[in-house]
């Protein structure tokens, strides 16, 4: 049987041409599909980065209520002015205030006087219609708002009256996080699109609970305004492809947005992009398909398959070489650029910058779109930022290297002007079209952090070292001292034949009964202070009139005129629910502290009621005290003077008992001194 060459080559080359056909095919559908989804990439970073500047500047009207109590509807409409001219596509800037049934009156009549005399809290009926809000517990109406033109449905909407709305809020006040709502419509919606609010909590202190809510940043956003804006940033905006926005809430998919390349073309299933991504706690998801028209120059395998049978397989084997090469280098590259923590950029002679790995946007703050094509020196605060070119030229010039092969620390700088300690490493990549270099990036924020706790640390070791020194060396005064009085008396009593004579006995008796009385007192400042750390320290209060502690606090007259003092006591008739002999306790040690610093003049010691407090007040015309000294004085075991040469004796726990003391009956204490001229020692009691 005579064989066919020519047609054994022909069925050959068929098949080996189909065969190349279908597998050149299939790798252009994988390149292709990369392709799409790098074009997608962009649409999607600019449709994320729009969001996420839309919804962060919530964050700086939220820093204009933080920063004051009141702010006035003129200073909202001033300080949202801005935001408007740079972020166009946002609808509407709100605050949202929290409004009790008991200030409804007082909010309506406030914003009638602002200019809106017709304005009520109002809610929405099923038939769409505004009505007057009906009566509850509490509020979140739109008070201000900006624009107003083309919001005016929302101005007086109280947002309690929706169900969607009102879950939102709630959950960002009891979390204290930026939240969005599910899509909804719009009050003052006319287009057929959805929207989206975004709430950002407000407290009226630092406390983020609900019940210390001021009320809520909003801003207001349309999803097809904000798509359509971002479209506007990228590019190659006509890519022929047929859009999808979704929103998923648990199991389910709601659809946000669907944007028609053109309503004659078919969609191409075979390509598909899809992107998931959070906002505000919400996920979203991005899904495209290109249409027919975006792919119709892959009907050129067909005309592979034309243009001849014997060429076919050199042509497979080029395409499977090139696309393997394409494919190794692209894994390479993209196993580098997902795997490295440090930043890696490459600069070319001039500074400019070529390439910036995912860790480089992660440490300092830009995307890799903001900075290629711009100096490095950008990414460096002063003086390193002046000085980078003339390094840069100088090592190119001269070849001795400053930076280039030199690990060091240095100060980076991210984009929003904050700055870390990084560790550099620079070095120069061979390359026969011109020079670059490749410099590596390390955060060093920690290990900087670290080494700070440390001496820090070491700093704490030795002043506690030291203040444990001095009170060490203040108690065994302290003790010492009465003891020797006790102790030096005892043998002229134990020998009934050398007794003194009774005049000197009672003088004994009365010093070693003073130095007891000084060693108790050292007793039970320490036991108090001991109750006071352990929080086992009990108030017992009761009502009591301020005058009964008049007396006692008159008892320390003796002392007073020891030192050839005045006392002065001014006390008005006042109740007051107390720990009575807590309270003296109080007064005795700030009084007692009063009359040993002071050599000449007097004390005064006044009573008055200030509002819903009673404010107990000392002052004295002693030696006084530096400003610096002021912060010290209340802490535990500390003196102005610790040594044991100072001229007045004490533990250093009467004023720190005074203060925990003061603090236990929810008061304050507060000090005012002078150098030379006296002191003044006011503290605070509630009266109920």
């Amino acid at each position: 049987m005579k064989i066919n060459t020519p047609l054994i080559t022909l069925i050959v080359g068929v098949m080996l041409s189909v065969s190349a056909f279908v597998f050149t095919r299939n790798w252009e559908w994988k390149d292709f599909q990369i392709k799409f989804d790098g074009l997608m990439d962009n649409q999607f970073t600019s449709l994320k980065r729009e969001l996420d500047l839309s919804i962060e500047v919530l964050s700086g009207v939220k820093g204009l209520y933080d920063a004051s109590e009141f702010i006035t509807r003129k200073e909202f409409q001033l300080f949202t002015k801005s935001k408007f001219a740079k972020y166009k596509n946002i609808q509407a800037l709100e605050w949202i205030p929290r409004v009790t049934i008991e200030q409804r009156a007082e909010y309506e009549a406030l914003a009638r006087k602002d200019g809106f005399p017709n304005f009520s809290i109002t809610e929405r009926q099923q038939q769409g219609q505004m009505v007057i809000a009906a009566e509850r517990k509490e509020y979140f109406p739109v008070f201000y708002m900006e624009p107003y033109v083309g919001n005016e449905a929302a101005l007086g909407f109280d947002l309690a009256s929706d169900s969607q709305r009102l879950a939102t809020l709630m959950k960002s006040c009891a979390t204290g996080k930026t939240l969005a709502t599910p899509r909804i419509t719009l009050v003052q919606e006319n287009k057929k699109q959805f929207g989206f609010l975004v709430f950002i909590p407000v407290y009226k202190t630092e406390i983020e609970i609900c019940s210390n809510l001021a009320g809520f940043v909003l801003g207001v956003y349309r999803i097809k305004d904000i798509l359509e804006t971002a479209l506007k940033y990228v590019k190659n905006t006509n890519i022929m492809a047929d859009i999808w926005l979704y929103e998923q809430l648990n199991m389910d998919e709601k659809l946000l947005y669907f944007r028609k390349s053109n309503s004659k073309d078919i969609s191409n299933n075979n390509l598909k992009y899809r992107k998931h991504f959070e906002i505000a706690g919400h996920t979203w998801k991005l899904i495209a398909y290109p249409t027919d028209k975006y792919v119709y120059r892959y009907w050129y395998p067909y005309g592979l398959l034309f243009t001849g049978l014997l060429f076919t397989l050199l042509l497979a084997d080029n395409i499977r070489r090139r696309i393997s090469e394409l494919k190794e280098n692209k894994e390479q590259t993209r196993a580098i650029v997902n795997t490295v923590i440090n930043g890696i950029i490459t600069i070319n002679e001039f500074g400019i910058i070529e390439f910036f790995n995912p860790a480089a946007e992660n440490l300092f703050h830009y995307t890799k779109q903001e900075v290629i094509g711009e100096n490095v020196k950008m990414l460096m605060p002063e003086p390193y930022h002046s000085e980078h070119d003339g390094y840069l030229n100088n090592y190119i010039r001269t070849r001795e290297a400053k930076i280039i092969g030199i690990d060091r620390e240095v100060i980076g700088k991210r984009k929003d002007n904050t700055t870390f300690p990084m560790e550099l490493a620079v070095s120069e990549m061979k390359s026969d079209k011109c020079k670059k270099f490749v410099g590596i990036v390390t955060d060093i924020t920690e290990r900087k952090r670290a080494e700070k706790l440390i001496i820090n640390g070491k700093k704490k070791a030795e002043e506690s070292n030291r203040l444990k020194s001095e009170f060490l060396n203040t108690m065994s005064h302290e003790l010492r001292t009465p003891l020797t009085v006790i102790l030096g008396n005892l043998p002229l009593l134990k020998d009934i034949s050398t007794l003194p004579e009774a005049e000197e006995i009672i003088e004994i008796a009365h010093d070693m009964e003073g130095s007891g009385k000084h060693l108790l007192n050292i007793i039970n400042d320490l036991l108090d202070i001991s109750k006071i750390e352990a929080n086992k320290m009990i108030l017992v209060t009761e009502n009591f009139s301020i005058n009964l502690i008049l007396k006692d606090i008159q008892s320390m007259q003796v002392l007073a005129h020891q030192k050839n003092l005045k006392l002065e006591i001014n006390f008005t008739e006042i109740n007051i629910t107390a720990d009575l002999i807590r309270l003296k306790q109080i007064l005795f040690n700030l009084i007692g502290n009063a009359i040993k610093f002071t050599e000449q003049g007097k004390i005064t010691i006044n009573a008055t009621q200030n509002r819903e407090m009673v404010c107990f007040s000392i002052q004295d015309t002693g030696c006084g005290m530096a400003e610096k000294d002021l912060p010290i004085i209340f802490q535990t075991f500390r003196q102005l003077d610790g040594s044991s040469k100072r001229m007045v004796s004490g533990t250093g726990l009467g004023l720190a008992i005074t203060k925990r003391l003061v603090e236990l009956h929810e008061g304050k204490i507060t000090v005012t001194s002078e150098l030379g001229v006296g002191s003044v020692f006011k503290f605070y009691i509630p009266i109920l």
